[in-house]
């Protein structure tokens, strides 16, 4: 007799959780914060150093007597290469010099060698916006150091304030810096850290002169093991985050060249003109995090970004511009926009291409000319001749521009409204299935808060923080991405198309399939009722778009497991596309397909078989074989056959969408990893183990690499491939691999998620299969009675574990706790029409004859038989193996009673085993696994 089996293969090809994107979620120091705090044994432990206070912040300088030939004479800085000294020439006129000392962990001569081959182009470089590089060498314990022209100013942004530098004197002292970096790029050097920091200005006569530092130094610590803020053998990232280019942050950085210190000057201006960073916050994400920033999004218009930023912020910073906050807004959204914008492209070809076309485009600014940021429009051009000419315009032109005024304010009016649109898709977009992966963000995140946490506690309380972070990092990333994107965009909707109800409902859809994607099927089912109201109310029931917002409500409780709700759905649907878009739509068969999935999981597998069959005949005529579509009906097919335990057709769907899938996908694409991980569990299923296995390190190998170690589907995968080290009895294998599996659910999903939960009670079945029951029985119990306080008592799977330990307990002779198990197991299973219903009655039939009350579990195990049979799972291992349990029920009766004939109903039922034997075995599937296995789970978040 088998114990409880939940199902054991993905049938849909959209999964909750893509491939990795690295994402991660901001204010992990926060979190780590209210973490440690809320846990009691926590509380009085002084955290200020270990968050606050960056490494070596409270740490004094001790001043070496020279460097080299100079004299030091103060320390003046520190920066991410090294520390900086104001030192002395040795000789007459004896001037200033400031001489920057590289930390540790350079190469000294492969850096001094990379100075070398940059020292002509650094000594042509004559430039009053460039501090000269004078001179390079090595100090007494082997470290590099540069010596550099000394400036006595102050940094870009800090000396803008400090002065107050109106809007256009800050766009000429830009100016200035421009044609320094134009200088530096005819002499074929280019920067690749140009920041405010690196730009300091002073008075010369009154007048604010720039002075860039540190050219020419960035290239020549560039090299294969420098770590920090340049690109290494991990592929960090040279340069400083804030003003990096994309081609910079990708981890090649191969692609460099003069146009990404355009970027960096695009990046300064951003700061300049608003005060604010283009990316703020990417100090406090993960390293792949800023990457995807640089590389992906797209920064606030500055007009938008000043009125993004608080009052009180804003109208600061404008005042540092003596100006107002509206004046400096509608200065900006003029040509200022579209010139810094240009400078941000991620397309290096679309920025300007040199340093000295950018300065011009100021100019032209500054001269009330045209930009070349935009194209000229006609109006575009009026504006700008208006602007030179207002004393020329005749009344005439006058006039028609206020007759026209009313359709200028629609047209501007509707922009803003399609602008708002376009954001709120874009903001959407971030979180399709490609773009973002929860379960990489809570790895990243439990990782990093566990780190910050470990800061400040001493190892005597490692288990107190353990147990204080045991929590589903997983929920944390979603309810992370919720208030920090989807709220946000749900609040935008609602305030600016509160007027407009069409593109209402399709944002609204849109937002609650994207929530729904990444787990947040609860929080997303009122929006997506929300937008099929819409439609009903002003398009009609038989609308195109209305007919998908009855399917997607339906997919959503569907993905909640209301089964029963979803259902009414999911008819309509299917009933109205019918009959209004005619069978072969494609919408049509999307529908076909997904009640086909509905009614398999409420076990209604020959009704699912048939419109699997019709949805994957239409998709193969109307979109052709490699379609998307039509290879998610290829493996939906393959896994309906697994449930009607028809393995050798079975095999055969899978191989055809593997092959597909391969050749059109490609081997690392989610829904190709997850048919190469179908492929293992069937063969597993036929007991072809070692072929499964060599399937399963594949899939092992690939989620390794493509989704990361810790991703809930590379997990799905060893836990799989655990199962069958088990079949093989290769026990100490299958226990490292399973201890993985739990071990790294603990961390990431907590105690009392339901993968963690598969996975206790996986390590009770491999104990029962080693022959420890007794070592098995804690597993269980604790399955069980986790799933009882988190699961409730009629959840399916705290059924299947009632079942599993009721089974265990009737191997140990304990069978009084085994009967009472398992007819609590079917009489909720009854009340619930639990899928599994057979088989719990089955469980309990074969308890009842152990204790030997064979009148009692006769009639059980008949309908057992029945149930599997009618759901048309007559030759399936579970149905073979109730009529097994039949035979030895009869036989056992009849040794107690010999003469009441049940040898007789034993040589029946015999009969029957006997051809579903030879009906199996002309399907080329292996006999069941012996009566009394425990069947593992596959656990799926």
């Amino acid at each position: 007799m088998k114990d409880f089996q939940p199902q054991e293969f993905s049938s849909r090809d959209d999964h909750p959780y893509p491939s990795r994107a690295g994402s991660n979620p901001p204010d992990h120091r926060q979190l780590a914060r209210r973490l440690l705090d809320q846990h009691p044994s926590f509380q009085g432990i002084d955290r200020t150093r270990a968050f606050d206070n960056p490494p070596g912040s409270s740490c004094r300088i001790s001043l070496p007597e020279s460097i080299g030939p100079y004299r030091v004479t103060d320390h003046i800085g520190r920066g991410a290469f090294g520390n900086v000294y104001l030192c002395r020439e040795p000789e007459p006129p004896r001037k200033n010099v400031a001489v920057k000392v590289i930390r540790a962990g350079k190469d000294t001569d492969e850096v001094l060698a990379r100075f070398e081959a940059e020292k002509v182009a650094l000594k042509m470089m004559e430039h009053p916006a460039i501090a000269r590089v004078i001179d390079a060498g090595a100090t007494d314990d082997g470290h590099p150091y540069f010596a550099m022209e000394y400036v006595k100013g102050l940094s870009l942004t800090a000396f803008c304030i400090k002065k107050r530098l109106t809007l256009e004197e800050r766009l000429r002292l830009f100016i200035n810096i421009c044609q320094g970096v134009q200088h530096a790029h005819t002499k074929a050097v280019v920067h690749r850290d140009l920041k405010p920091s690196n730009i300091l200005v002073t008075l010369i006569d009154g007048v604010p002169q720039p002075k860039i530092i540190d050219f020419g130094l960035v290239k020549s610590l560039q090299q294969p093991l420098v770590e920090g803020t340049m690109h290494s053998q991990a592929g960090i990232a040279l340069g400083t985050f804030e003003y990096m280019s994309p081609e910079q942050a990708n981890p090649s950085g191969t692609d460099v060249d003069t146009r990404s210190d355009i970027y960096a000057l695009g990046a300064i201006l951003y700061e300049l003109l608003t005060g604010e960073l283009a990316f703020a916050g990417l100090r406090e994400r993960t390293y792949m995090e800023i990457v995807r920033v640089i590389t992906k999004d797209e920064p606030l218009l500055p007009s938008l970004r000043l009125k993004s930023v608080t009052a009180e912020s804003s109208s600061g910073h404008a005042s540092t511009l003596k100006t107002e906050i509206g004046t400096l807004t509608r200065c900006l959204k003029s040509d200022l926009d579209w010139v810094v914008m240009k400078t941000l492209e991620k397309d290096p070809e679309r920025r300007y291409q040199t340093a000295q076309e950018l300065a011009r485009d100021i100019e032209r600014y500054l001269a009330g000319e045209m930009v070349e940021a935009r194209p000229p429009s006609a109006i575009y051009r009026l504006k700008k001749t208006v602007r030179r000419n207002r004393g020329l315009l005749s009344a005439t032109v006058l006039v028609f521009l206020a007759l026209s005024g009313g359709l200028t304010l629609y047209l501007v009016e509707r922009g803003k409204r399609l602008a708002s649109e376009v954001k709120i898709e874009q903001m959407i977009e971030q979180f399709r299935p490609s773009r973002i992966d929860v379960p990489a963000m809570a790895v990243d995140l439990s990782q990093d808060v566990f780190r910050l946490g470990r800061e400040n506690v001493p190892d005597s309380r490692i288990v107190d923080l353990e147990q204080a972070l045991a929590i589903d990092w997983i929920e944390v990333a979603k309810n992370n991405v919720m208030k920090s994107y989807f709220a946000p965009a749900l609040a935008a909707i609602e305030k600016d198309f509160s007027e407009q109800p069409r593109v209402r409902a399709r944002l609204l859809e849109s937002l609650a399939m994207a929530m729904s994607k990444i787990g947040l099927s609860g929080a997303a089912l009122p929006l997506q009722e929300k937008a099929l109201s819409i439609r009903r109310e002003i398009l009609g029931n038989d609308h195109r778009d209305t007919l998908l917002s009855i399917s997607n409500t339906g997919m959503l409780l569907k993905r909640r497991g209301n089964y029963k709700e979803a259902q009414p759905f999911y008819v309509e649907a299917l009933e109205e596309r019918r009959r209004v878009l005619g069978d072969d739509d494609p919408d049509t068969l999307d529908s076909i397909n997904n009640m086909g999935i509905l009614l398999k999981l409420q076990g209604n597998l020959v009704e699912a078989k048939a419109l699997h069959e019709e949805a994957l005949e239409g998709r193969r005529r109307v979109l052709g074989d490699d379609d998307s579509d039509t290879l998610a009906s290829i493996n939906n097919m393959g896994s309906l056959l697994i449930k009607l335990g028809k393995l050798a057709e079975a095999k055969l769907f899978f191989e055809e969408a593997l092959e597909r899938k391969r050749r059109v996908l490609g081997n690392d694409d989610p829904s190709t990893l997850n048919t190469i991980s179908n492929m293992g569990r069937l063969l597993r299923c036929q007991g072809e183990l070692d072929e499964a296995m060599r399937f399963l390190r594949e899939a092992l190998a690939t989620s390794h690499r493509v989704l990361g170690d810790k991703h809930p589907d590379t997990l799905m995968v060893i836990n799989s491939a655990g199962l069958v080290l088990v079949k093989q009895e290769k026990y100490e294998e299958a226990q490292l691999l399973l201890e993985e599996a739990l071990e790294t659910r603990l961390q990431v999903r907590g105690h009392d998620h339901r993968d963690t939960l598969v996975s206790i009670n996986n390590m009770g079945y491999l104990k029962k299969c080693q022959g420890k029951p007794e070592e098995a029985k804690p597993y269980y119990e604790e399955a069980l009675e986790r799933r009882r306080r988190v699961l409730g008592d009629d959840d399916p799977a705290t059924l299947g574990s009632m079942h599993n330990l009721g089974a265990l307990y009737r191997d140990l002779g304990r069978l009084k706790e085994a009967e009472t198990l398992a007819a609590e197991a079917v009489e909720r299973g009854r009340a619930n029409e639990a899928r599994c219903l057979g088989r719990f009655i089955d469980g309990h039939s074969h308890t009842l004859a152990e204790m030997g009350r064979f009148a009692e579990a006769e009639p059980l195990a008949v309908e057992a038989w029945s149930i599997l049979e009618g759901k048309g799972d007559a030759t399936h291992p579970l149905t073979v193996d109730v009529i097994d349990n039949l035979v030895d029920l009869y036989r056992a009766w009849h040794e107690a009673d010999p003469g009441a004939g049940h040898d007789k109903s034993a040589a029946k039922w015999q009969g029957k085993l006997d051809a579903l034997e030879a009906a199996r075995a002309a399907e080329t599937a292996a006999a069941p696994p012996p009566a009394g296995d425990a069947v593992p789970e596959k656990g799926q978040g």
